[in-house]
């Protein structure tokens, strides 16, 4: 039986193309001539070839990891991870499933908290509510479990709900569901404090359409709120059940229920609209392309099937339109902060943007446990447009024309007088790199760094440089050297382009630093590179984007620690640029001796812009410039 270049990378978990690169760049065997798969045995060599590279081993990301992660939630870490070891040793003990486990532990609460009786001896549920009983004593029917529940209940008799965490049974279940089934569905543990200050009406109509187990309106609601008038949309139907505990603890009532219902938010919502949407929706969920595919037809003014784009798409039409006689309807979204600056999300960035909607945008930095994305708050009311940022301390309205400038990305800024400083620098006539004739190429991309790159000199290698060698204005000594046979390379620009002058970027960088190059020297994939138009002087441009001037635009601008070709080419550039390029140049090769330049620099360039004495030392500290 013969095994297929797709059997293969689905059973290594890596897609077609890496299948692909390896086999072009030497780590894997093509199929034999005539051949239309592997053979066994040489799969088995395959396997061995791999492992011996550990080749997988570097692919190894978050998606594949499964230890335990815990959730604290208002608890300490030491309370929350002591709670979940003493609970799965319970699970061993007793067999049971994360499901039976949590169904046992809201049976647990819910007689605690005399909501409930149960006869343990026949696992007999009974209740004041014929809706709620039948509701628990379907759940725990589901379980396998034994009829006599006794010897479960004597060890859990030592367990009591924590009151100073309205979710616990959410910080036990999120703290047992693997990381690789939370990063597949992009859903993770909401922290308390980025909804705590958030006060909700109570007689307000609330949908949650991603709930999970309750979370966020666990710290917002008032116990007044009426539970017929709480909504809770999810995919997981467990965590609606735990949710559903929840709140009848919450509100210490169950002759009235919180509404559950199981929907992907993905998906067309019902019509009915509610006074105030509160979620954290999905971030990043895993789809596969035929999902990816279905969703980009379903809703093309998107552009992007990311699914928190989707869950804020479906939301804004369900929002009541407000009215004299009730508070204004609000949406509020716990959001990745690369929804405002990412180029994939701007399709809802101009939605919300564009549309009559009063928006307020809170910064809260890294909020989640084992997420690397910084955290947004995003609060809609419909209304007369307008924006307001609020990052440290730091309160200001954005006007909507910077935006419409900015591809809709609100600038990353954290003063007043840096908007100040922004819209100045933005009203000055300017041209883009993209108005002329420059060429833009990519740095190498071997595929197979430890087969092709040396870590010394010999006869028929050449330097290449990567990112940590480009330093502003000059490279460090090589540290890697090439063969330079571009058939056998993965990725390689045209070879008249590296051995033309140009300007090389580092990629991965939170400032621009560039090096104007006339040596024709050869990239790795952490630099890439431009050949302007040979109007303008590569020195004066080379000095020019390493100012403190350009490195404030671009990190305010597009707030991006990746370097990309659209920043660069839409970087608004000052029409002064050819009267100024002499001096530029005299203050490129200053630098380049080994002199001290960046002050002067600083002031030339914004002179160019039209700023003021002022506005320029106020630049200057800003970019962390030393005291004057």
């Amino acid at each position: 039986m013969l095994i297929s270049k797709q059997e293969l990378s689905s059973s290594l978990g890596v897609c077609n193309s890496t299948i692909s690169n390896w086999i072009r760049t030497g780590l894997l065997p093509d199929y034999q001539k005539g051949q239309e798969g592997y053979s066994p045995r040489t799969i088995e060599d395959i396997m061995s070839q791999i492992q011996a590279t550990n080749k997988l081993k570097s692919r190894v990301n978050r998606s594949h990891k499964h230890e335990l992660q815990i959730v604290t939630g208002t608890l300490s870490y030491a309370e929350s991870k002591l709670l979940v070891e003493w609970l799965l040793q319970l699970s061993e003990r007793h067999q049971l499933s994360i499901d039976a486990l949590m169904c046992c532990l809201s049976i647990k609460a819910l007689d605690d908290a005399q909501l409930i009786k149960i006869d343990w001896t026949n696992s007999q549920l009974n209740s004041n509510s014929k809706e709620f009983t039948a509701f628990l004593q379907t759940w725990l029917d589901e379980q396998s479990l034994p009829k006599n529940l006794e010897p479960l209940q004597r060890d859990l008799l030592g367990l009591s709900v924590p009151e100073k965490e309205p979710d616990f049974m959410g910080v036990i279940y999120e703290s047992m569901r693997s990381l690789s089934e939370k990063a597949k569905l992009g859903a993770f543990f909401t922290p308390a404090e980025l909804v705590e200050d958030i006060v909700l009406p109570a007689t307000a109509s609330v949908l949650d359409p991603c709930s999970g187990t309750g979370t966020i309106l666990l710290h917002v609601l008032d116990r007044s709120h009426a539970p017929s008038l709480i909504h809770l949309r999810d995919v997981d139907s467990l965590a609606l059940r735990i949710a559903k505990v929840n709140f009848a603890l919450f509100f210490h009532r169950i002759d009235q229920l919180v509404h559950t219902e199981v929907m992907d938010v993905l998906e067309e919502q019902p019509q009915e609209q509610f006074d105030y949407i509160i979620t954290n929706p999905p971030w990043g969920a895993k789809l596969d392309k035929k999902r990816k595919k279905e969703l980009r037809k379903t809703y093309p003014d998107l552009k992007s099937p990311e699914s928190f784009s989707i869950a804020v798409f479906n939301a804004l039409d369900k929002l009541k339109k407000q009215n004299s006689s009730r508070q204004d309807s609000r949406l509020i979204f716990i959001l990745p902060e690369s929804l405002l600056y990412v180029d994939a999300h701007k399709g809802i960035r101009e939605i919300l943007f564009e549309r009559q909607y009063k928006i307020a945008i809170r910064f809260f930095g890294k909020a989640f446990k084992g997420v690397m994305s910084s955290v947004i708050r995003l609060e809609l009311q419909r209304g007369k447009r307008q924006l307001q940022l609020e990052r440290e301390g730091q309160s200001m309205e954005i006007p909507f024309e910077l935006l419409a400038q900015n591809y809709f990305r609100p600038p990353a800024l954290k003063t007043k007088a840096e908007l100040q400083i922004l819209q100045k620098i933005l009203d000055r006539p300017s041209f883009t790199l993209a108005q002329g004739d420059s060429t833009f190429g990519l740095g190498i991309v071997t595929g197979n760094n430890k087969a092709h790159l040396k870590n010394k000199p010999a006869p028929g290698l050449e330097p290449i440089y990567t990112g940590k060698e480009l330093q502003p204005f000059a490279f460090d000594a090589p540290r890697k050297f090439i063969r330079f046979e571009p058939a056998k390379l993965q990725q390689v620009a045209p070879l008249q382009l590296y051995r033309q002058p140009k300007i090389c970027y580092r990629f991965i960088s939170k400032e621009l630093k560039v090096v104007a190059d006339f040596k024709g020297s050869l990239l790795l994939n952490s630099i890439n590179f431009i050949v302007p138009d040979r109007r303008l002087s590569i020195k004066a441009l080379c000095a020019f984007l390493n100012s403190p001037v350009a490195s404030f635009l671009y990190q305010r601008l597009f707030n991006s620690i990746k370097v990309l070709r659209r920043q660069i080419e839409h970087f608004p550039i000052p029409q002064a640029f050819k009267e100024y390029s002499p001096a530029l140049e005299n203050l490129h090769d200053w630098q380049v001796e080994g002199h001290e330049g960046r002050w002067e620099l600083h002031v030339l360039t914004a002179k160019m812009y039209g700023l003021d004495d002022l506005e320029t030392e106020v630049l200057w500290k800003t970019m962390g410039g030393e005291d004057l």
